[in-house]
C-alpha cells in the first residue's frame, strides 16, 4: 500500500503538516492580494 492509499484508507482528506486548519489560518493572516497566483508544490 502506497502513502495515498494509505491516506484514502483512513479516511484522511488532506495531509497537512500542523493540520487542515493551521493551513487556513496562516493564508487568512498573509493576505494575499486576490490578483495573485500561488504554486503549490507539494510532494507526493
Amino acid at each position: 500500500m502506497n502513502y495515498l492509499q494509505l491516506l484514502a484508507t483512513l479516511g484522511i482528506g488532506g495531509a497537512h503538516p500542523g493540520g487542515l486548519l493551521l493551513t487556513k489560518k496562516i493564508f487568512e493572516q498573509e493576505q494575499f492580494p486576490l490578483n495573485y497566483t500561488i504554486l503549490d508544490a507539494g510532494c507526493e
